[in-house]
């Protein structure tokens, strides 16, 4: 196979704080962490079967994202500026995340974790993409807005931590823990990972609350694109490896076909 050039990519200063180095590794080393989280989630759906540490029935309710008034300002732009495929992406990376989180009894900040889910994707957006890394332009866009309306200093540096790292594999898992519980959310949404770590019943009500609809087949198509105009990004790396495929394969239920909220 032939070797494909990686120019530099052009990693700007982003707003409020230098941003996060999104694509700091190479194909291979990338390829044995995602062999990492297959195996790992393997092992604690092992773990499960043989009784150990099995997940409690989570509720909608249970999950319901933070009532504050930043987190309904953010619900009602994202919902204007973001595509509904994107959008229901990320309110479902929160409530899996959130799942987790409880699973494992861990402290964090639910209404970060909320904003950097729901808004993680903004630039595979359009009218976001600037030219640069994908995770580099949501990030920046979420982090204009919220700034403005009030979220600062360390919660803002963790926001954009979340949305930066939310698909680095090789990086997140060693983060902050709201960097960790979004990684977890996100993708257990594109590709199934963790999903042992929830009721069978909290999956399925939350799949039927935000139905994955076309996501198996449109998704991968986002990604394509921002592969083939971006080689040198670490999306691209990861379209290498069969991204697309994987998430046209992911074990999770796409939901009901309709919803009424």
């Amino acid at each position: 196979m032939s070797k494909i050039a990686v120019p530099e990519s052009p990693q700007a200063t982003g707003l409020h704080g230098a941003g996060v180095d999104v694509a700091p590794a190479g194909t291979a080393w990338l390829a044995l962490h995602l062999v990492r989280l297959e195996l790992e989630s393997r092992c604690r759906a092992l773990v499960r079967a043989l009784g150990i540490r099995r997940p409690a029935r989570l509720t909608l309710a249970d999950l319901a994202p933070p009532e504050t008034p930043l987190s309904r300002e953010a619900t009602e732009w994202g919902s204007e500026v973001c595509p509904p495929l994107l959008l229901d992406h990320g309110r479902r990376g929160f409530l899996f995340a959130d799942a987790i989180g409880r699973h494992y009894g861990w402290t964090y900040d639910r209404e970060v974790l909320y904003l950097a889910c729901l808004l993680h994707d903004l630039g595979l957006a359009p009218r976001f993409d600037t030219g640069t890394a994908f995770e580099r332009d949501g990030a920046d866009a979420a982090v204009e807005f919220l700034a403005a309306r009030g979220l600062s200093g360390g919660r803002l540096r963790l926001l954009r931590e979340v949305i930066e790292l939310h698909d680095a594999p090789h990086r997140a898992h060693r983060a902050s823990l709201e960097t960790r519980l979004g990684h977890f959310g996100i993708g257990l949404d594109v590709l199934g990972v963790h999903r042992e770590d929830l009721h069978r019943d909290t999956l399925t009500a939350i799949v039927d609350a935000w139905p994955r609809g076309d996501f198996r087949r449109e998704f991968p198509r986002v990604i394509k694109d921002q592969a083939e105009r971006k080689p040198w990004s670490h999306i691209a790396r990861l379209d290498r490896l069969g991204l697309g495929s994987r998430i046209a394969a992911a074990p999770v239920p796409d939901g009901v076909p309709s919803r009424s909220n």
